[in-house]
Order: structure tokens, then sequence, then C-alpha cells
């Protein structure tokens, strides 16, 4: 592969199919997240919507290439994401500000 070998600790179902991308239909169906994310931005969600959409880049990094570095991607976006829906959720959280701006 181009990206080098693999690795990820984290492996699916699909084997490599070529040299460009390791897993694709895992990479290819990443797009909905982003989709999704585009779809929400411009709600009261928008912050759920950036999270949304970085888990989608991070997927389709980590299943395209396989690597450490796109696996921490992947992860803390997700974490991000869960972080951001569990204070929608929980009115109470509304007082913990992670980031100054957001």
């Amino acid at each position: 592969m181009i990206w080098g070998e693999s690795d990820a600790s984290v492996h699916f179902c699909e084997e490599n199919y070529n040299d460009y991308v390791a897993e694709i239909f895992n990479t290819t169906s990443s797009i909905f997240y982003i989709l999704v994310g585009v779809y929400f931005i411009e709600t009261p969600l928008y912050r759920l919507a950036y999270s949304t959409i970085g888990v989608g880049i991070g997927s389709m990094l980590l299943h395209g290439t396989q690597r450490k570095y796109a696996q921490w991607v992947d992860e803390i976006s997700m974490l991000c994401l869960i972080f951001f829906a569990m204070r929608q959720i929980n009115k109470k959280m509304k007082d913990i500000y992670i980031f100054p701006i957001i």
C-alpha cells in the first residue's frame, strides 16, 4: 500500500483491495456521516453536525489507510460526538465548557 504497512490496532472484516484504499466499502460508506453532518450544520445541532462530519472524515482515514494516526482521528472524533450528544441530552452539562468558542 502507498500508505505503508497497517499499524492500526483494529481491523475489520474487509480484505485489502488495492494499493490505494485498504477497505473500500467501509471507506466509501463513511461519506454518509459527512452528508448527515452537512444537512444539520445550519440548525441548533451544529455542534453535533460538525462532530458527525469529523467522524466521517476520521472513519474514511482509518478505513482507507489502516494507520495509527488515522485511528486516533477516528476515535477522538467519536469521543467528541459522544460528548456533544450527551451535552445536548443532559441540560445540566450546558455549564461545562470544553472550548471557549464552542
